[in-house]
């Protein structure tokens, strides 16, 4: 029936929730790891590259960077081109 339906799918997201929580940064920006980095231990000053996705409040897609979603001007996917980023202080 549709109420143990949506039993199942309630706990399912929790469950991926409480494994890989939102977080919010309190300016109104949230972010989700989808996929860790695989390099060395960032820290400091690093340099280091982002994809990244941007979804509306209800999950839907809106844009995204290094992905292969978009296409330039030219027709040119843009996967593999990353946010080049330096950590620290705002």
């Amino acid at each position: 029936d549709i109420e143990s339906c949506r039993e199942v799918g309630d706990a399912k997201v929790a469950a991926q929730e409480a494994a890989n929580p939102v977080i919010n940064l309190g300016n109104g920006v949230r972010y989700k790891r989808v996929k860790e980095g695989a390099g060395a231990t960032v820290s400091g000053n690093d340099v280091v590259d982002v994809a990244y996705s941007i979804s509306t409040a209800g999950g839907s897609y809106m844009y995204s960077r290094g992905f292969g979603f978009e296409k330039d001007s030219d027709g040119v996917v843009d996967a593999g081109d990353f946010l080049r980023v330096r950590l620290g202080n705002q």
